[in-house]
């Protein structure tokens, strides 16, 4: 189910396609497709997510842009779901099909190869026009090659009128058709530190809920006072009163991490519960106001959710 932010399925498809203990190696690139009226998506794992979506949480996954790739969109709404067209360049109409191309010079006649009838030996062939025998490659007949005849209004032509047509039904010539580039993501190391915390935020906010009846949105996006939206790891209430955001810093997590978690609580002006590994947790107790932030060390191994609950005074 989606809300107006991130998916959070989608952090958890993004989790089990990049970590590493899936079957064969972790893939070293996240690529785009297109597909029609599907739009721009990223293949991950068996599932397709619409591009926004990556888009909208590559710098919270770590993901890094390697290249750009491009894709048509549409000139009238930039529409990136596409479907091309081809028609006649007489009558407009899309009934038509490939044809190999033969013409009589005697007649002028010009149609497909196999309209040219053959005796019943199938040695000789005569103009389905005039009725004349043919005989000669290049003296009575020539065959140009491959072309296309309309099947409404019988016109041959060796090249038919291309465009596209937009989800939104608008239609657009090739020449002006607009472009539009996304990266390919490459998987980096901040990206499988991300895999190890979200699986974390999954692992805690379902015990939380569970087992001390905490209300929990994981990754939960939120507007700050800069009018950025941020992707909060957890957002808890009790009663549906007293609320939180929660942010687990990994043991990995280098310091420039840290203090994006950080900043993202400063500017979402609310209580943040900040779970950070032992050697570092004090540091951050002595700066920050304990009034804003309250500052939970854990060790690798520990129940983060027990945690949690015991620092606002739930007991299960």
């Amino acid at each position: 189910m989606k809300r107006s932010g991130v998916p959070a399925r989608l952090w958890e498809l993004l989790a089990l396609y990049l970590s590493e203990d899936k079957r064969g190696p972790t893939p070293e690139h996240l690529a785009p497709s297109a597909s029609g009226y599907r739009g721009v998506f990223y293949s991950v794992g068996e599932f397709q997510i619409p591009a926004r979506d990556v888009l909208s949480s590559a710098i919270e996954m770590g993901l890094k842009v390697s290249k750009y790739v491009t894709f048509p969109s549409c000139a009238v709404c930039r529409s990136l779901a596409l479907t091309l067209e081809v028609s006649c360049p007489s009558c407009g109409e899309r009934d038509i099909r490939r044809i190999e191309i033969m013409v009589h010079y005697d007649c002028g006649y010009m149609g497909p190869a196999e309209d040219f009838l053959r005796d019943v030996d199938g040695k000789r062939s005569s103009c389905p026009k005039c009725g004349k025998e043919i005989k000669r490659a290049g003296i009575d007949y020539g065959r140009p090659g491959v072309g296309f005849r309309c099947e409404r209004c019988g016109s041959i032509f060796q090249f038919p009128i291309y465009g596209a047509v937009c989800e939104n039904g608008h239609k657009t010539s090739l020449d002006k058709v607009e472009v539009e580039r996304f990266p390919v993501f490459e998987v980096t190391k901040t990206t499988l530190v991300n895999i190890s915390v979200i699986r974390m935020v999954q692992q805690t906010a379902k015990k939380l809920a569970s087992l001390y009846g905490f209300e929990v949105d994981a990754f939960a996006p939120r507007k700050g006072e800069s009018n950025a939206t941020h992707i909060v790891h957890m957002i808890i209430r009790m009663g549906g009163r007293d609320e939180y955001g929660v942010e687990v810093i990994d043991e990995a997590a280098d310091p420039v991490q840290m203090m994006g978690s950080i900043a993202k609580a400063l500017d979402l002006g609310m209580r943040f519960i900040i779970l950070v590994d032992r050697g570092r947790a004090a540091k951050l107790a002595q700066i920050f106001n304990t009034s804003m932030f309250l500052i939970i060390p854990y060790s690798s191994g520990e129940e983060i959710a027990d945690l949690i609950a015991g620092k606002l005074g739930i007991v299960a």
